[in-house]
């Protein structure tokens, strides 16, 4: 399972943050694995959080180098999901193992960016701000649904892809 969280690196030459990516083994009993002491968590990477020049589409750049970051950064993971690959356990015997991202823990923000939400509408669910707090069960944000989304997006984009304001313009039609 992976973790992140934006953090605070620098105040010395402007403002800089970057995600920290942490790994963990789901097998790992939670009351241990959440005691910092028992070095549970490993750092696998740091996803730079950037300034893009297109103020307007801060959000939208940002999500994106984030999904393809962690695209880059998990390739080798999914690559041994569909084709098992050897390795050590803990006590050194070698296993044939094939790992699955089943969990990405964060705060809202990052939930957000993961499940590929806007701001003003729940990381879990399909309700937008206007639907939060209402008495009625919103359908579950699956991964369907995103993908579903993704590929509506794709389409009514079409060959306008590189035009990010129309791309942003036609994401925004879909929340």
């Amino acid at each position: 399972m992976f973790a992140s969280d934006k953090t605070h690196l620098t105040n010395n030459y402007g403002d800089k943050y970057s995600h920290g990516l942490y790994l963990s083994c789901g097998n790992i009993k939670k009351d241990l694995r959440m005691k910092l002491s028992a070095n549970c968590w490993m750092k696998v990477a740091e996803i730079p959080v950037v300034k893009f020049k297109h103020k307007t589409n801060q959000g939208i750049l940002t999500a994106r180098l984030f999904h393809k970051c962690m695209d880059i950064i998990t390739v080798n993971a999914k690559a041994a999901s569909h084709n098992p690959v050897f390795a050590p356990d803990p006590a050194g015997c070698v296993r044939l193992v094939r790992p699955i991202l089943f969990a990405h823990m964060g705060d809202n923000p990052e939930q957000q960016t993961t499940g590929c939400s806007s701001a003003s509408s729940s990381p879990l669910s399909i309700a937008k701000h206007s639907t939060l707090g209402l008495p009625v069960q919103q359908r579950l944000r699956t991964s369907r649904f995103v993908m579903d989304q993704i590929a509506k997006l794709k389409a009514a984009v079409g060959s306008r892809q590189n035009n990010l304001s129309f791309v942003t313009q036609e994401a925004r039609k879909l929340q």
